[in-house]
């Protein structure tokens, strides 16, 4: 047998499971196959940390009259309310973040420096999620990625 990518090995096997037509089997392999696509997904900033559309870093917003971080509380809170697009847009994004508990540090050409649990962790930008695994990260899921995957 030639070797193969462990997706494609994965999602040949998988195929041929479900041709047998064992429903007992389809919810996990279902499973299965998503976790693996999941694997060979390429990295991107906002899978970490909070960014926008464009995969810009977002800064938390923060009231352009009194500098409180949450809408409404300040004493001018009409001119506050006009505001709240950004706070919407940073809760939307934080929504998004797939992986727990990395705090940014900077990025070069080639790599973003992360901390997390207290280690620093350089990902190459060309990486895909599986590169976390190999490089034995200790990487966490938030229960937007755990849904995504597992429904």
């Amino acid at each position: 047998m030639k070797l193969q990518k462990l997706k494609e090995f994965i999602l040949l096997r998988t195929e041929d499971l479900e041709s047998a037509n064992l429903p007992l089997f389809k919810e996990e392999l279902e499973i299965i196959k998503k976790y693996t696509e999941f694997l060979d997904k390429k990295l991107h900033l906002g899978m970490f940390i909070p960014c926008n559309e464009n995969n810009e870093k977002l800064e938390y917003p923060t009231c352009n009259w009194c500098n409180t971080g949450t809408p409404g509380d300040c004493h001018r809170s009409k001119e506050c309310a006009i505001d709240e697009k950004p706070f919407c847009n940073y809760e939307k994004a934080l929504e998004r973040i797939v992986f727990r508990n990395h705090s940014f540090v900077k990025e070069d050409d080639y790599n973003w420096i992360f901390m997390n649990n207290h280690k620093k962790i350089e990902i190459p930008k060309n990486a895909c999620v599986e590169f976390l695994i190999i490089e034995g990260y200790d990487t966490e899921l938030t229960e937007f990625a755990s849904k995504l995957i597992f429904g």
